[in-house]
């Protein structure tokens, strides 16, 4: 997934289990795989970002993917806010 991807529907119709999807797809196609720790997924709630970091962590662990559930902790995973808010810590000089 080289692109950006934008997922904008209403509330309740799926927005989480589709992005879920996708990434897990992404992660563990057998070429040019998306390595988790760059991946960058953000949602608008803290409570949505977790919703979505624990379901992309839950489907790796469920098919043996240990290594790539480790990763995604280190990619930017969570709120528009909170991912800005690490990419300038990080970046900033």
């Amino acid at each position: 997934m080289k692109t950006i991807e934008l997922i904008n529907a209403s509330a309740g119709s799926g927005k989480t289990y589709r992005l879920a999807q996708r990434v897990y797809e992404e992660v563990t196609k057998t070429d040019d795989p998306l390595s988790p720790e760059k991946l960058m997924a953000t949602t608008f709630t803290k409570k949505a970002a977790a919703e979505l970091r624990e379901r992309l962590r839950l489907r790796l662990l469920q098919n043996d993917r240990e290594e790539d559930a480790r990763k995604l902790l280190e990619g930017y995973v969570g709120t528009v806010n909170s991912v800005c808010a690490r990419l300038l810590r990080e970046y900033a000089f």
